[in-house]
């Protein structure tokens, strides 16, 4: 008893000391943020009454929150630079792909934050910022520019059909197609500009575009997984998700009405039903792999998904739907 007394007071010391110093730390953090912007707002980047520059590069976490504060600085012109035109709610993205939460509920657009419809200018300028949609190839630090070229990406009824899994990894996940004319033609910002691109100038520059998902040199990952960090992702194996429900259940059905006679060596058409048994095993097997937040909460949701909506709507498949992390 008396070895365990110490024991007990030392952790809940420690259990003491954890739930005052969360507050404490998330409190420094705040101020240590609202400080620089605050003293930021009391000086210009000259004494001619030019607004400050600030070019933001991202639409994520990080973007977002020096975003929230700049647009409330009237000293500051504010550029945000992203091929995303919103921010993602990433921990709700393995909800949206298989419809606990709709794709809608979890982005919020970046120009909702530039709203100035209160205090517009009379010449249509914008009194607190912009938003360019586009994606930065090159920083001149010396020359305080960006490089950035147009998301020129248009949809148009002559395009052909691309594969999805493609077009979102070009789109979101990885570097920009080689520039094409945009139109109408070329382009200008700030005085200089090619085809496609444009030059930006900066007093200050904030690059939070993130990372892109490793696939640490894996054979096969890129032509055969799915990713899940952009909307667009989740959307695209929400598709794939019911694909294979939808077909591992037809063939249940075509098992079921087949009155037998599988050919001259399987009369009666085991052999066949053993095979369409194979494929609905196969095309119900869904494989998670990577243990983070995002790979166990996906998981997480498909088990709910497939305890309460497949059971529901797809009885042929009651207790052949696994999901392996």
């Amino acid at each position: 008893m008396f070895r365990a007394f110490p024991q007990v007071t030392w952790r809940r010391s420690l259990g003491a000391a954890a739930l005052l110093s969360a507050p404490v730390a998330a409190y420094a953090a705040v101020t240590t943020i609202n400080d620089e912007w605050d003293a930021s707002k009391k000086r210009k980047t000259s004494g001619n009454g030019t607004k400050e520059k600030v070019v933001i590069l991202g639409s994520g976490w990080a973007a977002l929150e020096v975003l929230r504060k700049a647009v409330q600085n009237p000293d500051l012109d504010v550029t945000v630079v992203s091929p995303r035109p919103f921010f993602l709610y990433t921990p709700l993205l393995a909800g949206a792909t298989v419809g606990t939460v709709h794709h809608a509920n979890i982005i919020e657009p970046v120009r909702k934050f530039f709203d100035s419809s209160a205090d517009q200018d009379p010449e249509g300028a914008d009194s607190k910022g912009r938003f360019i949609q586009a994606s930065a190839l090159e920083i001149d630090l010396a020359n305080r520019r960006v490089v950035v070229e147009l998301f020129s990406d248009m949809i148009t009824p002559a395009n052909p059909r691309e594969n999805s899994r493609e077009k979102a990894k070009r789109q979101w996940g990885g570097a920009s197609p080689a520039a094409s004319p945009a139109e109408p033609g070329e382009v200008t910002v700030g005085g200089s500009a090619v085809a496609g691109r444009a030059v930006l100038e900066y007093d200050r520059l904030v690059v939070a575009v993130g990372a892109q998902t490793a696939t640490f040199n894996i054979p096969g990952v890129e032509e055969h997984a799915f990713f899940l960090k952009e909307l667009d992702h989740s959307a695209i194996l929400q598709q794939r998700l019911l694909q294979c429900l939808e077909r591992a259940s037809a063939l249940q059905a075509l098992s079921a009405a087949s009155s037998g006679g599988g050919g001259d060596g399987d009369p009666d058409g085991r052999a066949e039903k053993a095979e369409l048994e194979r494929e609905v095993r196969k095309l119900v097997h869904f494989v998670v792999v990577g243990g983070g937040p995002t790979g166990v909460e996906l998981s997480a949701e498909l088990m709910d998904f497939v305890r309460s909506d497949v059971a529901r709507l797809f009885p042929s498949l009651k207790g052949k739907v696994r999901v392996t992390l």
